[in-house]
Parts: structure tokens; sequence; C-alpha cells
């Protein structure tokens, strides 16, 4: 029977009783890089298409929220442009559902296998996940009440402090 052969990328095809164990612990080293390299590389394009799909519900319920649609003349005003949003909106809400559990299996495997934790912009992107909506609600409420204010504070000469 002949001999299982091993390849080091040092020494190439070598009887596995060849391979010394220092090539070998490269070898493995080296062939576990590659895989958290590629582990990451996927958790970085599943973020990205979830944050491609946080924007565009963002631009979306920055049009949806607007109260001045309400009082629209034609389509735009009636409730059939309601149930439009309505649907587009659960639409984009399933798509980032579902985008964050590819994003979370990754995360988990990441932290299974290489004990890593994938962060964004300074934060756990787990935890970022569990507060996007409510956070991209609030941002939103508090540019409108800015808007809201802009004349007032023009009147009596004062400054908001920044969002």
């Amino acid at each position: 029977m002949a001999a299982p052969w091993c390849y080091s990328s040092t020494l190439g095809n070598v009887p596995w009783y060849y391979a010394s164990t220092s090539v070998l612990c490269q070898h493995l080293t080296h062939w576990s890089a590659l895989q958290a390299l590629d582990a990451w590389e996927q958790a970085c394009a599943a973020i990205e298409k979830r944050e491609e799909v946080l924007v565009e519900l963002q631009s979306f319920e920055e049009a949806a929220s607007d109260p001045a649609r309400f009082f629209a003349r034609g389509h735009l005003g009636s409730s059939v442009a309601r149930l439009e949003e309505a649907k587009q909106r659960d639409k984009l809400h399933q798509a980032l559902d579902q985008r964050g559990q590819e994003v979370s299996q990754i995360i988990r495997k990441i932290f299974s296998q290489y004990g890593d934790q994938v962060s964004y912009n300074g934060r756990f992107y787990q935890e970022k996940m569990s507060y996007d909506r409510t956070e991209m609600l609030y941002w939103l409420q508090q540019e409108r009440r800015k808007e809201v204010l802009k004349p007032a504070i023009r009147t009596l000469h004062i400054e908001l402090p920044p969002i």
C-alpha cells in the first residue's frame, strides 16, 4: 500500500512521514488563516448587503413617514397609497430580517471558530443590528423636529444643540 501524501508549501508533495512537524503546523496555520479570511470576507459581504437594505429602508421611511403625505391630493393622499407603502415597508423589513439572519449566522461562525467579534464603526455588529430600526426612526424624528423648529429658532435667535 502506498504511503499517504501531504502537501507542504515549502516541500511540495511529500509522504506524510517526511513532513516535519513545523512544516505541517505552518501548513495547517496557513490553511486556518485562509479559512478565517474567507469567513471574514463572507461577513463583510453579508454586512454590506444588509446595510444597503437598511439605507433603502431609511430612504423609504423618510418619504413614507412624512405627515404631509396624508394631505396630498390625488393618488399620493389616498388610502391605496398607504396600502402600497405598507406592502413596500413589509418587503423591506423582510429583506432586512433575511439579511440579518445571514449576518448573524456568519458572525456566530466567526466567534465560535476563531473567537473574533465582528464590529462596525466601533460597535459589535450583532448588537447594532438589534437597535438599527429604532435608531433610524429616532434620528428621522430628530431631523423632522429640527425642521419644524427652524422658524422659531430664527425668530428667537437661539441655537439648538447638535443632533
